[in-house]
Order: C-alpha cells, then sequence, then structure tokens
C-alpha cells in the first residue's frame, strides 16, 4: 500500500503579515510564518516523511537554505522567508501530524519566551494581569490545519485543505480591554483600560520603550504579544537568537519607506564626486546642530545595503526622514536632539529651531544638485498564475523545481534593482524597491519565471507557465498595511480577474 498524502498550512497569513505599521514589521511576519513551516517540515522529515511540494529536498541533504538552516544542514544563516504556509508530504501509514505540529509550536514558544525574557519581564511588574495576557495570545495565535488520506492520483488532493478550512475548528481566545495598535484584534498586553487607567497605560508602555528604545516602540503604539515578537525577535543578541531561531539573523535594521522613497535622489547625488560633497556638508551641518549623540541615533539606515548607493559610504546611513522634506518637518515623525517621552511632550517642537535651519539647508542642497526627493516608494507584490492547473497538467515535481529555480534567481535580482526582498517562495514574492527600479524589477522578474519553467517545455499557449504583478507607488506615510492590501487587491482583481493574467497592474496611493 502506497504511503498516505499529508497536505498541512499555517496561519492566519493576513493577520499576521499584513497587519504591518513598518517595513521590519512586514519583513519579520513573513520571514516568521516561513520559519514555522519549515519546522513543520522538519518535523515531518525526521519522522520518515518526503516532502513533496515544494522541492525542499531531504534532512540530510536540504535544497531550501532556510530549511537547511533549521535542520542544521548548511552553515548559511538566512534572512528572508523562502518556504510557503502550506506544503504537501508523502508520510507513513503510522505518522501523527500532531507530532510535527508540537515541534512548530515549541518553536514558537521558544522565541516568545526569549522575547518575553529579555525586553518584556522587566516592564510586566508595571501591568495588570500582563503575563497571562502575554502567555493567552502566545497560546491561542496559531491555527495549523491538516488533512492525511490516500494519494488519490488525479490531483485532487489539491483541494483537500481548501475544504478543511470550512470546517471551523480553531476559536482564538477572547480579549478584552484596550486593543492592539498594530494588530486589532487583540489585546494590548498592559491590561489596562484608557478610558479610566490612561496614566498606568501610559505608564506602563514608557517603561517598556525605555527598555527597547522609542525607535522600535514609538509614543501611542501599545502592543500585544504577538505584534511585540514580531517587532523586537530581531534585536534579540547573537546568543539569544542561536537559542531562539537556531542561528543569528542579520536583520535589526530594515529599510523604511521614507528611506526607500530617499534612494533614486541618493544614487542621483552619489553619481557624482562633488554632489557628493554636498551631501557630505549637509550631514555634517545635522552633527553640529544635534549634536554626535543625536546625531549616531539618526544613523538608523546603516545597515542597509543598496549597491546602489556604494559610492556613499557611509552618507548613505541616515535616517531617510533627513532626506524628505515634508518628513523633517514634522516633529513627530523626526525628532532631532530630543526624542519625544522624554519630558518633553508638553512642547510642540523642543527642536524647532534646529529643525527651521535644517529644512533651509535641505532645501539648498536640493537645489544645488538638480532636484529635491520624491516622498514615494514601490511595493511590489508578483504571484504565478493557474499554479493548481500547472501541478494536476504537469509532473509535480517538475513544476516544484521549476519554482524553486525561480526563487533562486528572486533575490539578486530584486537587489540588483536596489531593492529588497521581503518575501520569495514557491510562486510569491513580496519586495520593496525605488519608484524609478520597481517596473524594470518586474519585468526581470518574470522573464527569470519564465527561465525557470523552460525545461518543462510548455509549448501550448493554455499551458504556459505565466505570473502577474501588482505594483504600488505609495507616499511613504502611507499606512502599510493598507499599501499591501492594495497590492493584493490590483493583484487579483486587476492583473488576474480583470486583464486575464499575465498581466502588471500599476496603482498610486497618496
Amino acid at each position: 500500500m502506497a504511503d498516505p498524502i499529508l497536505h498541512v498550512s499555517i496561519g492566519p497569513v493576513q493577520q499576521f503579515v499584513g497587519q504591518a505599521r513598518r517595513t521590519r514589521d512586514l519583513w519579520a511576519g513573513s520571514f516568521l510564518l516561513s520559519w514555522l513551516a519549515g519546522q513543520l517540515m522538519a518535523g515531518v522529515m525526521r519522522r520518515g516523511g518526503r516532502v513533496l511540494f515544494p522541492l525542499v529536498g531531504t534532512v540530510q541533504a536540504p535544497r531550501n537554505p532556510l530549511l537547511a538552516a533549521i535542520v542544521g544542514g548548511q552553515s548559511e544563516q538566512p534572512s528572508t522567508g523562502t518556504l510557503p504556509n502550506r506544503f504537501k508530504a508523502s508520510v507513513p501509514a503510522a505518522f501523527d501530524p500532531e507530532d510535527a505540529a508540537e515541534d512548530a509550536r515549541q518553536a514558537w514558544q521558544r522565541l516568545a519566551e526569549s522575547v518575553w525574557g529579555q525586553f518584556v519581564a522587566g516592564a510586566a511588574i508595571a501591568g495588570r494581569g500582563t503575563r497571562a495576557i502575554w502567555e493567552r495570545q502566545i497560546d491561542g495565535f496559531w491555527e495549523l490545519q491538516w488533512m492525511m488520506g490516500a494519494e488519490p492520483g488525479d490531483g485532487s488532493d489539491g483541494s483537500w485543505l481548501d475544504q478543511r478550512k470550512n470546517w471551523r475548528s480553531h476559536w482564538p481566545p477572547c480579549e478584552g480591554g484596550d486593543h492592539c495598535t498594530a494588530m486589532g484584534d487583540w489585546q494590548e498586553i498592559s491590561g489596562f483600560v484608557r478610558g479610566r487607567e490612561r496614566h498606568l497605560q501610559d505608564a506602563f508602555w514608557r517603561n517598556l520603550q525605555d527598555k527597547v528604545g522609542r525607535l522600535d516602540i514609538r509614543d501611542g503604539e501599545r502592543l500585544c504579544a504577538v505584534a511585540l515578537v514580531k517587532r523586537l525577535f530581531p534585536k534579540l543578541g547573537t546568543r539569544s537568537q542561536k537559542h531562539a531561531i537556531g542561528w543569528p539573523l542579520d536583520a535589526a535594521n530594515w529599510p523604511s519607506t521614507a528611506y526607500m522613497a530617499a534612494v533614486p535622489w541618493l544614487m542621483h547625488v552619489g553619481a557624482t564626486a562633488a554632489r557628493c560633497s554636498k551631501l557630505g556638508r549637509y550631514l555634517r551641518e545635522i552633527e553640529q546642530h544635534v549634536g554626535p549623540d543625536a546625531f549616531a541615533r539618526l544613523k538608523g539606515e546603516r545597515a542597509t545595503r543598496l549597491p546602489g548607493l556604494d559610492s556613499l559610504g557611509e552618507h548613505a546611513g541616515l535616517d531617510g526622514n533627513l532626506f524628505l522634506e515634508a518628513a523633517l518637518a514634522n516633529p513627530r515623525a523626526t525628532p532631532l536632539r530630543h526624542l519625544r517621552g522624554t519630558g518633553t511632550e508638553h512642547l510642540e517642537d523642543p527642536d524647532a529651531d534646529t529643525r527651521e535651519r535644517l529644512l533651509g539647508s535641505l532645501k539648498r542642497l536640493g537645489g544645488a544638485v538638480g532636484g529635491s526627493a520624491m516622498p514615494f516608494y514601490a511595493l511590489l507584490l508578483m504571484d504565478g498564475d493557474r499554479l493548481g492547473n500547472l501541478l494536476r497538467e504537469n509532473d509535480e515535481q517538475s513544476v516544484s523545481a521549476a519554482l524553486a529555480r525561480f526563487v533562486d534567481r528572486v533575490d539578486d535580482t530584486v537587489a540588483g534593482r536596489n531593492g529588497v526582498t521581503v518575501y520569495a517562495g514557491g510562486d510569491d514574492v513580496l519586495a520593496i524597491l525605488p519608484v524609478t527600479c520597481a517596473v524594470d524589477c518586474a519585468i526581470r522578474l518574470r522573464h527569470a519565471y519564465d527561465l525557470a519553467f523552460q525545461p518543462l517545455k510548455l509549448d501550448a499557449a493554455s499551458r504556459r507557465a505565466t505570473a502577474s504583478a501588482a505594483i504600488v507607488f505609495a507616499h511613504y506615510h502611507c499606512p502599510l498595511g493598507d499599501v499591501l492590501k492594495c497590492a493584493h487587491t490590483e493583484l487579483d482583481e486587476t492583473a488576474k480577474e480583470g486583464n486575464g493574467r499575465n498581466s502588471l497592474a500599476l496603482a498610486v496611493m497618496l
């Protein structure tokens, strides 16, 4: 008798990934979801199972870099999610999916406890029932679904998980109190009700801000346990990351939307030594006005490495808000010498004089180098067309191998257009790019998708492997979750349904 077939999925995807307030949150949600899927895959493989789709290799010879890091098969330390949240495997007859699910739950608990211990535990004494709220949310968030049965032989097992979702067996815990400002279905962890205990709630979050820094929890943010894990796990120390994730991540700093908006202007400035020198004078003026300590805090992009900015050297590391006039003019978005929440809240803008002088300098710099930075960036979302049909009409392993070849090309393709890959797994890509590079990147990714499927020789037009994409050109201050939602809408309703697939949809958000 043939081994049973197992289909597994982990979610919720939109609630975990899509509810993001900053680019690092978006990356963190994508990475963690992919990492947990890898924990499930590894659990299946260690118990004698074989992952059939996607193509990831074996425990002894893992092909996917993320899975390789999870099982310890390679020294590579990936920081990009490259595994989808659902997969198909062949498993022994006595296999119990709950065993692999428990592996993923323990990995999540280990990560959450590391974040709690390093960042939250010390502040929890100022809360009301904070630990109980934390445990309830961490224990009750993930929804693991699986279906196992005999291989039908006609590809109909591809719909098993969709049918399984109609059977609601996961009920998230009831959430009371004030809700999280990032993930609105969940209670913020202070336990206080703002309507009558505002001062206690504010004191709790100021206490936590003091421990993690006001760039990681901004004024007005009140988060649930799950949002805090997403926000803070990249800031765990190296030893804690090795314990919780399995390897240290180089992902504490991600380019902000403001910084990505400024990239085309920075590339223009860095194209000549004369313009680069003018930028250097502006940076020295900032340091002179705000002082060396505050200037060091403003180097929030020092870990961002985009090839188009190599000529700028250390000049490329300054916070993107300092290159955009509208952002620099906003005291809440761009504190200079003072940080909000340090006894200066009663002042309308404690840095008003410094800000006015620097705004004048930035405007003069724009005039000297041929223009000012524009406040728009691009979010690119790409997805294969009719993948289910491809799997039913072709050898599953061949399709999986083609998708693996495509994923192998994604990161270099995006980085070559001065973008950053948020996620690349299966037939899906999510990336953030400068506006001047996004369309070209989409075209190159589409070409890479074609090349990946060429060995399958899908000659008939009706059976071609095609992909569709959506690009949203968004103002840097648009809520990131709304931008992602717009991209999904344009991809599904315009590029796929409206244009019949094999299409690129463009949208602008002001």
